[in-house]
């Protein structure tokens, strides 16, 4: 199957082409750029908007293939999204289990509540969860891997992939201004992790005057809306 993204909009020519490589999307006009991160936002959370997402010339949902980063400051595990990481990893564990050494259900209730709590009190991440009960054990027992607290975005964002990859089928990771948090450095080691879960990057900025990085596409929209790319590194 073809793994080819494109991100289409009327007016907007060409379209976005995620090839496996990184693709830096430069807005110029600060109307349009506003109105682009307004829209795609809008369009990841379920909202119909002017934006189409397309593999092979099949329609995808935003919703459920798109995900979208806006501030580095907060990332934020809902949740919704905790609940059904928890669903699935209480489901690996009771599935490694034997008949004869099935847990209580008091035992899987305080299984569940010390995940969500590893993840809250050790990730580092704005995790909206309550529980007071410590799981450091269980969780790594199921295979979560805890963060320490001088954890680096870099770091915050794989896991943070790691989970939604859990999730649900993402196909791209749209970051903004990523460029202004993360040295080029960083953002190699980000799509290396990108494309070992098959996920394509797309970084939004506004004027970009950066040396194209490696394996790095650029397409610019200068403040008149005029187009035009700046083509791969070589």
């Amino acid at each position: 199957m073809d793994k080819v993204i494109k991100i289409v909009q009327y007016g907007l020519s060409p379209a976005i082409q995620l090839d496996g490589r990184i693709f830096v999307l430069s807005i110029e006009n600060q109307a349009y750029l506003l109105d682009t991160l307004s829209m795609l936002k809008n369009q990841s959370k379920g909202i119909e908007g002017s934006f189409g997402l397309l593999q092979a010339d099949k329609v995808l949902s935003f919703e459920n293939h798109f995900v979208m980063i806006t501030d580095f400051t907060e990332i934020c595990f809902d949740t919704k999204a905790i609940n059904q990481l928890l669903t699935k990893k209480f489901s690996d564990f009771l599935n490694s289990s034997t008949q004869n050494d099935l847990p209580t259900i008091s035992e899987l209730e305080r299984l569940i509540y010390n995940l969500a709590e590893s993840f809250r009190t050790s990730s580092g991440l704005n995790i909206e969860y309550e529980s007071t009960m410590s799981g450091q054990a269980i969780a790594k027992l199921c295979g979560l891997k805890i963060q320490n607290s001088e954890c680096t975005i870099l770091c915050k964002l794989c896991e943070y992939l790691d989970l939604l990859c859990s999730l649900k089928p993402i196909k791209v990771l749209a970051l903004c201004f990523a460029k202004q948090v993360l040295e080029s450095g960083q953002i190699q080691q980000l799509y290396k992790h990108c494309v070992d879960k098959e996920v394509q990057l797309l970084l939004i900025e506004a004027k970009d005057d950066t040396l194209l990085m490696e394996c790095e596409c650029r397409l610019v929209v200068d403040k008149d809306l005029c187009v035009f790319t700046r083509g791969y590194s070589e």
